[in-house]
């Protein structure tokens, strides 16, 4: 039988399964103790003062931009992402824009973003940490010191990662940044609650943000149960989303954080081995190592041929080697074409010659020796 090695794969083992087991039968499956303990060491693992839970990365996005108050103005974000970032923005009451990349990163322009912040009502900037390797913070905190315009990292490849030792995660900048930044927990994260994402950042912005996330209730069910006090008086406040994670996901993620950096350890491992075996390859680039930054290696890119890159998809996927492209232009999109033009090179070019292979930590060296082999045989054919 042909050996097949997914591009991703949750690795759940008997802790998982036990810490989900205590809270079906603790009673209490929605918003609660189990929330509190993974949102705690969360916050620890990203050195963060606090961490607010969501039921997505894409709620957490939209959350942080009504908690700077978005409406109307500009969001700047790259052209190289998830469209449910740019479904945020719209919802959030905010104007997208997109803002090239670098062709051999995929990372965020930053000189590009600085033009197109001049003279404009940029509200927010939403640089996106592509593969899980981080955009240039540094730089983009020194472009919205003291401009008022807010940072909302899409970090959802980006656990964990830093940039010029600042965990992806740590809200602390330079004086005059307001900066927040979002997690995904989906089940092809390097960490995983099934679903789920969370954000951090200042104390305000959270407040406001977590005002938002159930229904605009003053006090969510576990905070009234907690009290002590009378459990059915509640105030709303806001218009409100159902944008609360579930205890049933937390316990998921408490036990994943526990191998989290064995986890990122293994991904370097096996990120190491694809650099010395697919490195030398012919017509083969590798994502350049930035100074200064810690890549999660969420994805393993490689850059090749473009007008072979589709049939290396298919030779690949017949070997039992998934792979796949992260991502899709967002200005290719009907939707996003229609309203952001298509004038974006950067992005067309990185997205015409990247292809994904698999890097996680539920591979094997037997699943990591035979996609080297594999991905050797179809691109050098």
């Amino acid at each position: 039988m042909m050996r097949r090695v997914g591009l991703s794969q949750p690795q759940i083992t008997d802790d998982e399964i036990t810490e989900v087991t205590s809270v079906l039968r603790s009673g209490w499956i929605t918003t609660g103790p189990k929330c509190a303990e993974f949102a705690a060491d969360l916050a620890r693992f990203v050195e963060a003062p606090r961490v607010e839970l969501f039921s997505s990365c894409t709620d957490a996005i939209e959350l942080a931009l009504r908690s700077v108050d978005v409406d109307g103005g500009i969001v700047l974000t790259s052209a190289m992402g998830f469209p449910g970032t740019m479904h945020a923005i719209e919802r959030a009451g905010g104007r997208p824009w997109l803002c090239d990349v670098d062709p051999a990163t995929g990372l965020i322009d930053v000189d590009l973003l600085e033009r197109m912040m001049n003279g404009n009502d940029v509200r927010a900037v939403i640089p996106v940490h592509l593969n899980g390797m981080p955009a240039d913070m540094t730089a983009i905190d020194a472009l919205c010191a003291g401009r008022d315009v807010a940072i909302v990292e899409d970090a959802a490849h980006a656990l964990p990662a830093s940039v010029d030792g600042r965990t992806i995660g740590d809200p602390s900048g330079p004086i005059g940044v307001r900066r927040l930044t979002a997690f995904s927990f989906q089940a092809t994260k390097t960490l995983t609650t099934a679903e789920g994402g969370a954000l951090t950042g200042p104390d305000d912005l959270l407040d406001e943000a977590v005002r938002w996330r159930l229904h605009g209730m003053s006090r969510d069910v576990w905070t009234r149960h907690a009290s002590g006090g009378p459990t059915w008086r509640y105030d709303i406040i806001r218009p409100g989303l159902k944008s609360n994670m579930s205890d049933v996901h937390a316990a998921i993620g408490v036990a994943q954080l526990r191998r989290a950096w064995a986890a990122q350890s293994r991904r370097c491992w096996i990120s190491g081995r694809y650099d010395v075996a697919l490195g030398q390859l012919d017509g083969v680039d590798l994502l350049p190592r930035l100074p200064g930054r810690a890549w999660s290696r969420y994805v393993y890119p490689l850059f090749v041929d473009p007008a072979r890159r589709n049939q290396y998809l298919e030779q690949l996927a017949a070997a039992g080697v998934g792979s796949s492209v992260y991502f899709i232009p967002l200005h290719e999109f009907s939707h996003f074409r229609d309203f952001y033009g298509d004038a974006i090179p950067g992005a067309t070019e990185y997205s015409a010659r990247h292809l994904a292979i698999p890097c996680h930590a539920a591979m094997s060296n037997d699943d990591v020796d035979y996609v080297v082999d594999q991905v050797t045989a179809v691109l050098t054919s």
